[in-house]
């Protein structure tokens, strides 16, 4: 039995996600393209926020960049995370090329990492928001309580 605390401890160990500015930019930096800038703000106590939804924040903002370096090609994105007292905040905006979000995100369309983050952030309680439009860039915004619906 000591043996299996101390090898789930070590998985444990090997999966705990570090600070989300510090994850978000190590991903940033292995996955933009040459010349994209990505800037990272953040205000708040970010330790206020469950594991889970810190996990599913950052998925939800990795995704987020992976569609503005792959399908928006954008030259600027901004990323900034915001912890209060109930909510955690991200918003994620690129100067890429945009998409008809009404279009993409009506049911039975295929976009599976679209669908995959609204499906993430509700199963927690949270909310997303996209906004975007041909040649305007695009606008994510993800809510997040700080604790996730049980």
């Amino acid at each position: 039995m000591a043996v299996a605390r101390r090898l789930t401890g070590e998985l444990q160990a090997q999966t705990v996600l570090p600070p989300l500015a510090q994850a978000v930019g190590e991903f940033a930096a292995t996955t933009r393209p040459p010349g994209t800038e990505v800037r990272i703000r953040t205000t708040g106590d970010e330790r206020l926020l469950s594991d889970v939804c810190r996990r599913e924040l950052f998925l939800a903002v990795r995704e987020a960049l992976h569609n503005a370096f792959h399908h928006a090609h954008a030259d600027r994105v901004t990323v900034t995370l915001r912890f209060t007292r109930r909510w955690a905040h991200a918003g994620i905006v690129d100067d890429g090329v945009g998409f008809d979000a009404d279009a993409v995100l009506v049911p039975g369309h295929r976009a599976p990492g679209l669908r995959s983050m609204t499906d993430r952030i509700e199963d927690v309680g949270g909310r997303l928001l996209i906004v975007s439009g041909p040649a305007g860039g695009t606008h994510i915004d993800v809510h997040l309580p700080l604790r996730p619906r049980k």
